[in-house]
């Protein structure tokens, strides 16, 4: 198995080296620890599925582990050594960044740190933060339906994926990037790898305090607020050219007596 899991993946993909493999085998807080046969890091949703179909030939169990970070030991493997360690992190690519469709598709690897960077940068925000949002990879965070600091306002992690991508345990890849309504989404008992994922990022809130209190725009004041400044621009100038020209006086001329009210009704 792991010559063919090398041969799949080649020397950055795969290592079965004691002093490369045993960082990943003990939990955030040091209290569980596990061994392995190999750790595993793919980097395209290709591999992935190649590779799982690989371990299900060879019955060997998989782990998937994103920024282990986890505090409950879900991403650390037992001590019986059969199991391979299948880290995300070289799958970190942001696919896409759409500001007006405020959706975001980002690989199971990337770092909620670097998508919030992006977001910021594209005008967008992406809500949920949390203490180890330098090392928690997505795919963990939708894995385990993470909360944050801002749940309340926002939910959780499931509340604001719109699509996934996903291998499943038979290596098929369950492609539904595409954004989608929550009634759609459907159960059947089959867990999988997430590979990408597609995310709605609302717009920062607006800084004008009338927006704020009366929830007019949305958040969308920052984004849409040149174009509508220039559209206004542009109409007035074409609505005070379209005006009729007031023929011009000379010093002398006076202008004419002001009818009367009573005189304008006769």
């Amino acid at each position: 198995f792991t010559a063919a899991a090398r041969h799949l993946l080649g020397a950055r993909g795969f290592t079965d080296e004691p002093a490369d493999v045993d960082p990943w085998l003990t939990d955030w807080r040091g209290r569980y620890r596990g061994r392995a046969l190999g750790l595993a890091s793919p980097s395209t949703t290709d591999e992935v599925s190649t590779l799982v179909r690989l371990c299900a030939a060879h019955r060997v169990p998989i782990v998937p582990q994103g920024g282990n970070t986890s505090m409950v030991g879900g991403a650390t493997p037992d001590g019986h050594g059969r199991a391979l360690v299948l880290s995300l992190r070289r799958m970190n690519r942001l696919r896409r960044l759409d500001p007006l469709a405020g959706l975001a598709v980002a690989e199971a690897g990337v770092v909620l740190s670097n998508l919030h960077d992006a977001a910021h940068e594209a005008g967008m925000r992406f809500p949920l933060s949390l203490g180890a949002r330098g090392s928690a990879t997505i795919g963990g965070l939708v894995s385990t339906n993470a909360g944050g600091i801002q749940v309340l306002r926002h939910g959780t992690m499931r509340a604001l994926v719109q699509g996934l991508e996903a291998v499943l345990p038979d290596g098929s890849v369950l492609d539904q990037l595409a954004a989608f309504a929550s009634r759609s989404r459907k159960r059947n008992g089959r867990a999988g790898r997430r590979s990408n994922t597609t995310f709605r990022c609302p717009w920062p809130p607006c800084p004008t305090s009338w927006c704020r209190r009366r929830k007019r725009c949305s958040g969308a004041f920052p984004v849409l607020m040149p174009a509508v400044s220039a559209i206004s621009a542009t109409a007035t100038s074409i609505f005070m050219s379209a005006l009729p020209q007031e023929p011009s006086r000379s010093a002398g001329s006076q202008r004419p007596a002001r009818r009367s009210a009573a005189s304008s009704m006769i």
